[in-house]
């Protein structure tokens, strides 16, 4: 399964439900994830109130993860990008080193 980084604002709305109603917000997001068939791995908020996230699950459940999310009015300024690991990284390199003679430039 692809791993998604995703991050969004709260609203001041979503501010003051959790300051009202102080629960854990894991539980909540991981319901949302476990009916897209999608997987939590971390979780964390910054103290410039934005969410940050690690999922994994498909580019499909990547995408109804953000219209949920954003359908909400909980949160702004949703993302969900697709991440890579520093082996994905190293394989592209190769790949790139392989043909890098063998592309010409516009400006050439």
């Amino acid at each position: 399964m692809a791993q998604f980084m995703v991050t969004a604002t709260y609203t001041d709305s979503a501010f003051a439900g959790m300051a009202n109603n102080p629960h854990n917000r894991e539980d909540a997001i991981g319901k949302i994830l476990s009916a897209l068939n999608m997987s939590l791995e971390s979780l964390h908020m910054t103290l410039g109130g934005k969410l940050f996230m690690v999922v994994s699950g498909t580019a499909e459940a990547g995408g109804a993860l953000m219209i949920v999310a954003g359908a909400s009015g909980s949160v702004t300024d949703i993302t969900v990008d697709e991440v890579y690991s520093a082996a994905d990284q190293m394989a592209w390199m190769q790949s790139a080193s392989a043909v890098m003679g063998a592309y010409r430039p516009a400006n050439a």
